[in-house]
């Protein structure tokens, strides 16, 4: 989705939702580091996360300049893989916000946006992080082999609230979690809903999950899992200029 930095929010005080546990899905294996399950999540509806080993997978920039079709790219896959949505990008379809693919610089870090609050990372060792903006070391660059600009971070690191208020900004979402142990969860909410409703719902539902960080949502809100023995698709309604691969290791 084109990012509207802008727009005014309408602000409505809720209660949260009481506190309750689900019985977690069956995990389905992907690929070596990687498996999906279908947590049952009540008026969330069914939602599809991703469980991502970062010292298994590789994560990298997917380029699509000529916003080919998400489907005919999901199915054009040679080796097992992953495809969600990137960040906010301009209607020119220019990445906003830090973007490093490869160990390589893509985009540059945007420090003027309220939106654009965080930053998920991997370094080169294979370790997995989601950091305030502030927090981030440009001078660690070298030693960064993924990292994308994010936001806004809706459980701060510690496992802290950072949404306190809802609004009526409903729409599908992607989320991207770290667990205290290091692993990745991509989280894909097709479910029309608002970023205080699913921080209280992570917190609620995801005990082991240390931060999460918004991604792009909306029209954009994509997800493709691609392997030998599994296949499902989130087909987002928006072109996308660029997405999110994931795969084993060359």
């Amino acid at each position: 989705m084109q990012a509207s930095l802008t727009a005014p929010l309408l602000v409505v005080a809720q209660t949260p939702p009481p506190a309750r546990r689900t019985e977690t899905a069956p995990a389905i294996p992907l690929f070596p580091g990687a498996e999906v399950f279908f947590p049952d999540l009540g008026f969330f509806g069914t939602t599809q996360v991703v469980a991502l080993d970062p010292a298994k997978v590789s994560f990298q920039l997917y380029d699509n300049k000529n916003n080919n079709d998400f489907m005919m790219l999901c199915a054009a896959g040679a080796r097992p893989q992953m495809l969600f949505n990137g960040n906010l990008f301009t209607p020119e379809g220019k990445i906003l916000g830090l973007l490093v693919s490869g160990g390589q610089r893509y985009a540059r870090l945007t420090t003027g946006s309220k939106l654009l609050s965080g930053i998920f990372y991997i370094t080169k060792d294979k370790k997995a992080n989601i950091v305030f903006r502030e927090q981030f070391n440009q001078d660690d660059l070298g030693n960064i082999d993924f990292a994308m600009q994010a936001g806004p971070l809706i459980i701060e690191p510690g496992r802290k609230k950072g949404i306190y208020e809802s609004n009526f900004n409903f729409r599908p979402r992607t989320i991207i979690a770290r667990e205290k142990n290091g692993r990745i969860l991509v989280m894909t909410f097709t479910a029309w809903k608002n970023l205080w409703q699913i921080q209280n719902n992570i917190l609620e539902n995801f005990p082991d999950v240390d931060s999460a960080i918004n991604l792009d949502g909306g029209g954009s809100t994509a997800s493709c899992l691609n392997t030998a023995k599994y296949k499902n698709l989130i087909d987002p309604s928006d072109d996308l200029p660029f997405m999110i691969m994931v795969r084993p290791p060359r």
